[in-house]
């Protein structure tokens, strides 16, 4: 994984499933970590009807910040039926912490394929996200 470039992977877990992504900026990563989340349960048909969707969160830590962007596609898929086909963000570091804000391009969950067990959550422990190597690098499990 060289962090100048963007990218994603799922590694493997006895129970859940890992996400690891990077990317040469915060949002890059961010970005990757959303279609890593994505890629473990689904598979996109080639070209979905999109809509925009904003979205924002806050958080004290970089870590909290994955979690909560992370969180964020659960709760989409859970409440409004549609998946991330591209997210693009903006992050800002602030006083209290770190302000990501940005568009979901999302589709209907009944238009892609299922590939795996739906995310219930973000796990806590193992997490990671931050600077590394001139980029920056994610790591998190995802409950199934």
């Amino acid at each position: 994984m060289r962090p100048s470039e963007r990218g994603h992977r799922l590694a493997p877990h006895t129970a859940d499933t890992i996400i690891e992504a990077w990317g040469p900026t915060v949002e890059d990563c961010l970005a990757e970590a959303v279609a890593a989340l994505v890629s473990c349960f689904a598979e996109l048909p080639p070209t979905p009807a999109r809509r925009s969707a904003s979205v924002s969160v806050s958080a004290t830590t970089p870590e909290d910040l994955l979690v909560a962007v992370l969180e964020e596609v659960v709760f989409r898929l859970d409440v409004d039926g549609t998946i991330p086909v591209d997210a693009t963000f903006v992050v800002r570091r602030e006083d209290d912490g770190w302000r990501a804000t940005g568009t979901f391009q999302v589709c209907d969950a009944a238009r892609a394929d299922a590939t795996g067990a739906v995310p219930k959550a973000v796990a806590r422990s193992d997490l990671e996200f931050g600077e590394r190597d001139g980029g920056w690098v994610a790591r998190a499990t995802v409950d199934v």
